[in-house]
């Protein structure tokens, strides 16, 4: 059963999906809204145990920030919406033990069924991601950090290293060995070849 209002922290940093879950949600009755643009806590509070993230790797909100956010704030029942999953993402969520996958693609009935499986205790999965979850056999992205798949996402998105380091406060020398790193583990010699892996495997952020 779940009660009359829960309390729910929606991270998102694009205005207009906000407004339109705000909306959405409160006009169920079920939830009370909170949001936060970068997943910011006041000190001395605490978030709500429900939260909603709105994935997006070169806005800030990518594996790293929900890595660090679980981290942090393990009680909370964490859902993480995409436009899309690759195969690679779906196991570095796996990894740090979100609540629930949800796709942007589906509809706002498939939105309420998955924020009551979150309350309700549940894990909440889209149908045609089970196969990638369940599936335990080993591939070169699996041996990606989560640091590297973010920095993998910003490269193959086109940014350079000093920008990529500027976002996330890391040095252009650490960059650089980041990718280089990256090469080694994925086999490949070049960024050109580097950007194309992040491609086939649709390592490349999706707003």
């Amino acid at each position: 059963m779940i009660p009359a209002s829960l309390d729910i922290l929606l991270i998102s940093r694009d205005p207009l999906l906000r407004d339109l879950l705000i909306l959405h949600l409160e006009q169920t009755g079920r939830w009370r809204v909170h949001v936060s643009v970068d997943g910011a806590i006041t000190p001395g509070e605490r978030p709500p145990l429900h939260v909603l993230i709105d994935f997006n790797s070169s806005e800030g909100l990518g594996i790293v920030f929900v890595q660090e956010f679980m981290g942090r704030w393990s009680e909370c029942r964490c859902m993480v919406m995409a436009k899309m999953f690759s195969e690679a993402l779906v196991r570095l969520l796996r990894r740090v033990r979100v609540s629930g996958l949800f796709s942007k693609a589906s509809g706002p009935a498939a939105l309420n069924h998955s924020l009551d499986v979150l309350a309700n205790k549940g894990f909440y999965l889209c149908s045609d991601l089970e196969r990638v979850w369940s599936n335990e056999s080993p591939d070169n992205s699996r041996s990606l950090t989560c640091r590297e798949v973010e920095i993998l996402s910003m490269v193959a998105s086109g940014m350079k290293s000093p920008e990529i380091g500027r976002r996330l406060d890391l040095s252009v020398k650490t960059v650089h060995n980041h990718r280089a790193n990256m090469m080694r583990k994925v086999g490949v010699r070049n960024v050109a070849q580097l950007v194309n892996y992040a491609h086939q495997n649709d390592l490349v952020s999706q707003s």
